[in-house]
Formats: C-alpha cells, sequence, structure tokens
C-alpha cells in the first residue's frame, strides 16, 4: 500500500464523520425552491463495476455509486462501509482492510483497520514507529515492514486477534532497502503468502516469495527476457506453482515448495490457476495440453480467486448482458462458468452543465460516443425539465469542436466555447441551440492568442482570458461582429453583463459601467465595502465581490434597494457563482440573499465539483449532476429581479418588407424569460396605431420582426415617420412589465411583403 499524505483519522468513527456533508437547513434534502431530476440513460457500453474479493459475499466496486458495496450471495443484501480511504485498501474473502494515516507531524502510519461485512466486525491492528503495511493479510496475520539498525528494511508477520505470535519476522538472505520511489509492493498474494517486488542492496528492483506458514522470502528468478519486475506480467500462484511471465520471452514454471523450474506449457501467461487449468480472461487453457476452452464471453478482468477456491470473473456479450460469473470445476475437473450476478449498464456519464434562460445544456458521454444536448426547464410555476433534448449535437466516438463543450451559455439561445487541441487560435463555435438551430465557426480578429478560457459569456459578448507569449490577462468580444473590443485594464476584477462592462473605479468600493456599444462609462454603483473588488460579478440586479484574494468582506449587494448582503469569506480558490439573487459556493452550496440576508438554503447531499454544476443568471436556479449522472434543476426562493433590456440593436429607420435587404430589424435582449410581447407601430402625424406585432414566450433574444405575428394593417406600410412601442411581461410574473419605446423612420414602403 503507497501511502499520501492527509488529515489523521485515528479511528472509524472519525473516518465516517470524515465524510459526512457540511450540516445546514436543506442539505441532501427536498430544494425549498422546488426540484425535477433529469435521471441519465445507461451507457452503451458495459459497466466499470469489477470484483474485489469474495467470500460468502461479493465485494466489488460498483460505478453506480462510485464505491465499495458487499452483497451477500445467500439473500442479497448490500452494506457499504466508508470506514477508511478505498486507495489504501486491501480486501480478502468477505473482510476490507485500511491502513489509517497517522500524525500529521511524523512520517509514521496508524494503526491498520479491518472490516468484515458479513458479520460487521471491525478489528485494528497497532501502529508501531517505523511500520508500515505492505497490503496482503489473511484471517490471522498481515505483512509489514519495520526499519532495521542497518537502515534497510525487515519484512514482519504481524498477528491479528486470533492469532497468538503477535510479531514474526520474516527470514531471508536478501537485504531490503528502503527508497523514495519504492519500498515494498505487493504483486499477488493467497492464504499461503506472496509475491513482493523489492529493492535489494544494490538498489536492483527483485521480485521475491514470502512464505507464512515457515515465515520466510526467497528471491525468485525474473522471466526471460525481461530486465526488471516493471516487465513482467503479475505472478500467478496456485498452492503447488508460481508463474512468471511477460510479453517479451518464455514463462518460468517453479514448483512452490522448492522453487525448482518445472516445464512450462503452452499459452502460459498471468492468469488463476484452477485445477489443472489456468484460467486467462474467459478461456480455459489446459496445463497438460489439449484445447483449449472458451468459457465466456470478452471479459473485463481477470478476475480474482474467492475464498471458496472459486473464480469470480466480470464479463459478458454485451452491456445488456453484462455480470460476475463463477468459474468452478464441475465433476469430472472441467470449468464450467455460472453468472451468479447481473450487472446492469452505468448511466451514461454527464459533465459540462451551461445554464441560461431555462436552457439547460449537458454534455453526455455514452461510453461509445460523445453528445451535447440542451433540455427545457420551465420558467413559470413548479420547477420542471423536458424529458428529451430539444437540440442536439452528436460527437460520435471521434472527437469534434462542433460538439466540444458545452462552452458558456450566452443567455440568448447559444453555446460558445473556443476550439481546442491543434484548431487555429481565436477559432469560437456559436451553437444555436434553439430548436433547428445551427453551429457555426468565427475566428476572431486581432492578435493571435492561447489558452482561451471563457469568463462570462451575455447575449453577443464574451469575457475571456487568454495568454499573448508570457502575458496572460481579460479579453471582451463581438461574436457577432467577429471582433475583439478594446482590452479591459489588466490585473483589475471585471464583470460582464448584457451590453456592460464592469470594472473598479478607486479603492473605495465603486464599480464603472462600460456601455461595450459605445465605449462610454454610463453608470456607477458604490457596493458599499470600503474597498477595492479583488473579484467581481454582476448580474440583473445583483453584484458579488470580495476584498482580497483571503475572501475578505465577501459580499452580495442589490442595486435598487443599495444593500450590502455580507456572506462567509470565500478566498480566491473556492468558485464561486452568481444567479439572480443567490450565490451557488463551491460543492453546490446555495446561499439565498433575496431576503436581505445570506441563508444558506440548500446543499446536494454529495458535493459537486468543476463543470458539474451551474447556475441560470438570468432569473433562473441551479444545477448539478449527482454520482448517479443525475441532472438537478433546483428552484430558488424567492422573487427573483425586475425584466429588463440588458442589451438593444434598434435601428432608428429601415424598411418594413421582409423582402427588402435594409428590413428593420431591431433585437432586444432580456434579463429573463417573458412570456408575452407586444409591439404597436404609430403614425407619427396622425396618432393612429398602424401595425401590431405580438409573440410568445422569449428566451433571451427578442426580434420582433422576425419572431413576432402581424396581427393588423396588411403588408404594406408607407415611408414616413412612425414610433415603435414594445411590451414583454415576465414569464415568472414577478416585476411590473418591460415598455420601450423610440422613433423609427420607414423607407421602401411600397414593396409588398409579410414579416
Amino acid at each position: 500500500m503507497r501511502r499520501t499524505r492527509a488529515l489523521a483519522a485515528l479511528a472509524l468513527t472519525a473516518a465516517v464523520a470524515a465524510l459526512s456533508a457540511v450540516p445546514a437547513t436543506g442539505a441532501g434534502t427536498t430544494p425549498p425552491g422546488g426540484e425535477a431530476v433529469l435521471p441519465a440513460p445507461p451507457s452503451n457500453v458495459p459497466s466499470r463495476s469489477s470484483v474485489r474479493s469474495a467470500g460468502t459475499g461479493l465485494m466489488m466496486y460498483d460505478a453506480r455509486v462510485e464505491d465499495t458495496v458487499w452483497t451477500s450471495m445467500k439473500d442479497g443484501s448490500e452494506k457499504v462501509w466508508r470506514g477508511c480511504d478505498y486507495a489504501h485498501s486491501s480486501y480478502t474473502g468477505d473482510s476490507r482492510a485500511c491502513q489509517v494515516n497517522g500524525p500529521t507531524d511524523t512520517a509514521d502510519w496508524g494503526p491498520l483497520l479491518i472490516h468484515d461485512y458479513a458479520s460487521g466486525a471491525n478489528e485494528t491492528v497497532p501502529a508501531k514507529a517505523g511500520r508500515s503495511w505492505v497490503g496482503p493479510f489473511t484471517s490471522t496475520r498481515v505483512l509489514a515492514t519495520e526499519p532495521r539498525p542497518d537502515g534497510g528494511l525487515a519484512l514482519h508477520l504481524i498477528g491479528r486477534e486470533t492469532e497468538p505470535r503477535k510479531d514474526v519476522v520474516v527470514t531471508t538472505t536478501e537485504q531490503v532497502r528502503p527508497s523514495s520511489g519504492l519500498t515494498v509492493t505487493s504483486m499477488v498474494s493467497d492464504d499461503q503468502g506472496a509475491v513482493i517486488w523489492y529493492r535489494d542492496r544494490a538498489g536492483s528492483q527483485r521480485i521475491g516469495l514470502v512464505d507464512y506458514a515457515t515465515a520466510t522470502m526467497r528471491p525468485l528468478p525474473l522471466p526471460e527476457g525481461v530486465k526488471g519486475p516493471w516487465e513482467m506480467d503479475w505472478p500467478t500462484l496456485s498452492p503447488t506453482r508460481v508463474l512468471l511471465s511477460s510479453s517479451k520471452g518464455k514463462a518460468t514454471l517453479l514448483s512452490r515448495a522448492d522453487l525448482r523450474k518445472v516445464p512450462a506449457f503452452a499459452g502460459a501467461r498471468e492468469g488463476h490457476f484452477l485445477g489443472d487449468w489456468l484460467i486467462r480472461w474467459g478461456e480455459a487453457i489446459p496445463l497438460k495440453g489439449g484445447a483449449v476452452r472458451t468459457l465466456l464471453p470478452p471479459t473485463a478482468s481477470k478476475g480474482i480467486k474467492g475464498s471458496d477456491g472459486h473464480l469470480y470473473v466480470v464479463g459478458g456479450s454485451d452491456a445488456a448482458h453484462w455480470g460476475v460469473h463463477r468459474i468452478a470445476l464441475d465433476a469430472q475437473g472441467i470449468p464450467r462458468a455460472t453468472k451468479v450476478r447481473d450487472i446492469p449498464p452505468g448511466p451514461a456519464i454527464r459533465s459540462g452543465l451551461a445554464f441560461a434562460q431555462g436552457d439547460l445544456a449537458v454534455r453526455q458521454d455514452n461510453g461509445d460516443g460523445r453528445s451535447l444536448l440542451v433540455f427545457k426547464s420551465s420558467v413559470s410555476g413548479p420547477v420542471a425539465v423536458s424529458r428529451k433534448p430539444v437540440w442536439t449535437c452528436d460527437e460520435g466516438s471521434t472527437p469534434s469542436p462542433e460538439c466540444s463543450g458545452p462552452g458558456s451559455a450566452t443567455g440568448d439561445g447559444r453555446i460558445v466555447s473556443f476550439a481546442t487541441g491543434n484548431y487555429p487560435h481565436n477559432r469560437l463555435f456559436i451553437r444555436d441551440v434553439r430548436p433547428a438551430g445551427t453551429v457555426r465557426e468565427v475566428r476572431l480578429d486581432g492578435t493571435e492568442l492561447a489558452g482561451h478560457h471563457i469568463v462570462t459569456a451575455s447575449g453577443r459578448y464574451l469575457l475571456f482570458e487568454a495568454s499573448r507569449g508570457i502575458e496572460r490577462r481579460l479579453y471582451v468580444a463581438d461574436i457577432d461582429a467577429g471582433k475583439l473590443l478594446p482590452t479591459p485594464a489588466p490585473d483589475t476584477a471585471t464583470a460582464l453583463w448584457g451590453s456592460m462592462l464592469w470594472q473598479p473605479e478607486g479603492d473605495k468600493g465603486v464599480v464603472a459601467g462600460t456601455d461595450l456599444r459605445t465605449g462610454k462609462v454610463t453608470r456607477r454603483v458604490n457596493l458599499g465595502t470600503g474597498c477595492r473588488p479583488y473579484q467581481l460579478q454582476a448580474t440583473a440586479e445583483w453584484f458579488y465581490s470580495t476584498c482580497s484574494a483571503a475572501g475578505a468582506s465577501t459580499s452580495g449587494y442589490h442595486v435598487p434597494t443599495k444593500k450590502r448582503v455580507p456572506l462567509p469569506d470565500t478566498p480566491k480558490d473556492i468558485a464561486v457563482q452568481l444567479g439572480d439573487g443567490f450565490v451557488v459556493r463551491e460543492y453546490g452550496e446555495i446561499y439565498n440573499l433575496r431576503s436581505g440576508k445570506a441563508v444558506r438554503e440548500f446543499a446536494p447531499a454529495e458535493r459537486v465539483y468543476d463543470d458539474r454544476y451551474t447556475v441560470d443568471r438570468f432569473g433562473g436556479g441551479f444545477a448539478y449532476v449527482d454520482p448517479v449522472q443525475t441532472v438537478h434543476v433546483v428552484g430558488v426562493t424567492g422573487k427573483t429581479s425586475a425584466l429588463t433590456a440588458i442589451d438593444r440593436n434598434i435601428p432608428t429607420s429601415g424598411a418594413w418588407s421582409a423582402l427588402s435587404p435594409n428590413r428593420w430589424a431591431p433585437q432586444v435582449w432580456l434579463s429573463k424569460p417573458a412570456a408575452s410581447w407586444t409591439m404597436a407601430v404609430t403614425n407619427k402625424a396622425t396618432g393612429k396605431v398602424v401595425r401590431t406585432l405580438t409573440g410568445g414566450e422569449v428566451r433571451g433574444l427578442l426580434q420582433p420582426m422576425k419572431d413576432g405575428r402581424e396581427s393588423s394593417g396588411g403588408f404594406v406600410l408607407p415611408d414616413g415617420a412612425y414610433t415603435w412601442a414594445l411590451k414583454v411581461k415576465p414569464a415568472d410574473g414577478q416585476g411590473a412589465e418591460l415598455a420601450l419605446s423610440g422613433p423609427l423612420t420607414v423607407t421602401g414602403g411600397s414593396v409588398l411583403g409579410g414579416p
């Protein structure tokens, strides 16, 4: 067993407690704001579950829960024990052994914790200064090393509770030496002993056979053509034989009793001995010659030998017929395979979430190919999510930049990401993820950059980090125009929301908003922190900021009420995402700010990391993927921000006809989804409404002339002076209607056409 440093966990209770979620109201329970789930489909490839040992039950790594699960072969009952880290574990029969970390200020290991799943009993084998657990253990003893006075290592057999001999030194003619990269490693073991990998006095890497009954270790020869243990197969043991093999030369077969060479047999490679057969990857090779027997279709591993002497192997014809098979000898000594447990395919793997305006993008690995899927969640009423995707991009088994990502959601029905790998720099893929949407490529102009990382996407604007030579800094791009905009000040906290780019102004908590359409500062907000923001995020009515890398004065700020809402200090290495009146900290903790106080409203039962969680900044909630790959869409209690236009592109003149290349094409980017809208066009001279356009739900980008339906006036609108008035109703019913208006000069009105 290899050791990694960690905090001490000197007892089972402490180890279990260390796995508990951070205590909080609502942690791991139904979210107060409601929840909808999207279970993952089964993977198209077999489960990654594997057998670790077998006694009266099967001890398996269960890919469904990413944990070790013991299942009784008598009644099918299942048990999970979280008393130790699997990376430090060994398995025998129904038992699991875990070496516990010792004090953090020493190099010593703590005791060995052994748990019996069948009985539920725990046993602690005491630690000793300098003692290190090698890994193998039986019902009576554990193999360990301890330092020798001459600087070498001595092998010890440490007796368990039922063994009267508590410490037996293993005798050997070898001098086992410690090394920074290798001490003693167990390659394979059984009830009689173990084959270990070690360094000798000269520093050469060797292998040796430890015999428990005689407490001896004898060096073993390397297989023919092999320079060291790293080039050979894992040895294969039987009560009477030791098989040493590799892909480089002939196998060596030894008598276990005296280590003399005995004649090998055809096909001798790493596997398991069973009677007069070698079982290897689902095939039975006769030791005395003859035809090879196929016992199983493709297998996932060589399997393990159970305490009953039978083999347990995972395999099957395909994902739907995968399972654990017991290989045993029949009355005639012929090996036969019998399925003892089905292993259903695991779920497709999900990651890379992007969420905006209720549209949720999920990257899904089906085992034999990957896809980018977009689902619609509700934007009013109870939290709900569509069972089928409304948009897909199938990458297949070959990586495709068009489908990679998903990247970042812009909030107007698009997902953007930069190309990676050997693709040209500044190559941006823009995916319209609405029904029938397409993927297009944009190459940003300007200097070639590398190492792109998107910080924020909002409508047609993109804030990203990239390197030019040794300098790394922030850049802003207009993705519709395909160009870089003036570069933000370096080494400065920067936030993007709609067409507004926010940066600190001075060192007293004031941030200034630059309108990217004009390049001019048009707004200023005092966050009430009294410091220059170190980190900064912005949404509709909210800001998030900290005052230092250590997270001092972490807070939210509500612009309409001018209220600062303190949050727990959050250092820069803890990820935080700002939503509409809430923040989600690393691991998925939701802090609701909408009441004017920071309330820890919800946290998933299991911590979530990296791209497995995200927030909908556009009036939505929170989404995450749990360990069984189910996507959860979580609502947040309280009122959302008022519906606003966060960006607009509304010409003051244009043609009314759809046939004209100069057709009037207003665009309004919304801060959250809309239920419906109406645009009235009025003749400026007469004051009469001459055209009315209406439309239904909008998620992000409102384009009246493209998406609206004309309900009055026909197709002709004479040239002249007009005004327009737009009214938009919020989908969630919270806040007033959005009202916008402006002038319009119509040209080309004699051309017939329809919007």
